[in-house]
């Protein structure tokens, strides 16, 4: 019977612990809402943390951008490359055909 007692006080006392520790944890949050931290505190780690989303996102755009970028400058390149050899092979063309013989017939 006397262990049964003990052991109902030791429920007992780590109820009241346990209520005492809620009670201060529910009064610290309170005294921390009155103060207005917690809201604020919130709402800038927040924009902290959407600051480096919006980071991220305009580098991974940058570097999009980079890559079209140097993709179209190569095809550009490739582009003036082979409007070059068409300027050659007719400037070719029409060096030959001024040194053709006269009985032959020239095409302009």
């Amino acid at each position: 019977m006397q262990n049964q007692m003990q052991n109902q006080s030791y429920q007992q006392f780590l109820e009241q612990q346990q209520t005492q520790q809620m009670q201060q944890a529910q009064q610290a949050q309170q005294a921390i809402q009155a103060t207005g931290l917690t809201n604020f505190s919130q709402q800038m780690r927040q924009l902290q943390i959407q600051f480096g989303q919006i980071g991220q996102e305009l580098q991974q755009a940058q570097s999009q951008i980079e890559t079209q970028m140097n993709a179209q400058q190569r095809r550009i390149m490739e582009i003036q490359q082979r409007l070059q050899q068409n300027i050659q092979a007719m400037d070719m063309m029409i060096q030959s055909s001024q040194g053709q013989p006269s009985g032959q017939t020239r095409f302009m």
